[in-house]
């Protein structure tokens, strides 16, 4: 079975678009920024969205994962190792508090990361989930391409929903021959 991971859900994020994908995929990832939205100079915080905490919530009731997607939505590779690893710690924790959770994974923004943070996000107990070991399910759907990998990202602010049914149809189909 599949595995889908929704990228870039922070304050702000349409949650009647999240119901309609998740409707469709079944269980999934949710990569969550906590502080901010995807403009880094925005000051809000996930949890200030209240449609937003009670779907997340849900989601972590109906066996989601939760992950960390940064402190920001910001390239974590150019910040200095020390300032880089203790944000990624107070947003794990605030994120944590406020989902009365484990964060077990880490996705990178934009997918950029170094052998640097990655020996320390595993020191502090987190695994990254990157595009190294996923497939853009966007890109999938907009060209109808079979999948090489077994695990799909999305952005849920760029899904096109009738081309993500479409290929779902799809790779069900091949799936089953």
């Amino acid at each position: 079975m599949p595995k889908f991971r929704n990228d870039d859900i922070c304050y702000g994020t349409d949650v009647e678009k999240l119901k309609e994908i998740q409707f469709l995929i079944g269980k999934e990832y949710l990569a969550v920024i906590p502080f901010g939205t995807m403009n880094p100079k925005d000051k809000h915080k996930f949890n200030e969205d209240d449609k937003l905490m009670r779907y997340l919530q849900d989601r972590v009731k109906a066996g989601d994962e939760i992950c960390l997607h940064g402190w920001k939505h910001l390239d974590i590779t150019k910040y200095k190792i020390k300032d880089t690893i203790w944000r990624i710690i107070e947003a794990k924790s605030y994120l944590e508090r406020a989902l009365d959770i484990k964060i077990k994974y880490f996705v990178p923004p934009f997918h950029l990361i170094n052998s640097e943070i990655e020996h320390w996000l595993k020191v502090i107990g987190l695994e990254v989930l990157d595009g190294r070991d996923s497939e853009d399910l966007d890109a999938l759907a907009e060209t109808n391409q079979q999948p090489a990998k077994e695990i799909f990202y999305y952005h849920w602010w760029k899904t096109d929903i009738d081309k993500l049914k479409i290929w779902l149809e799809n790779y069900q189909k091949n799936c089953q021959s």
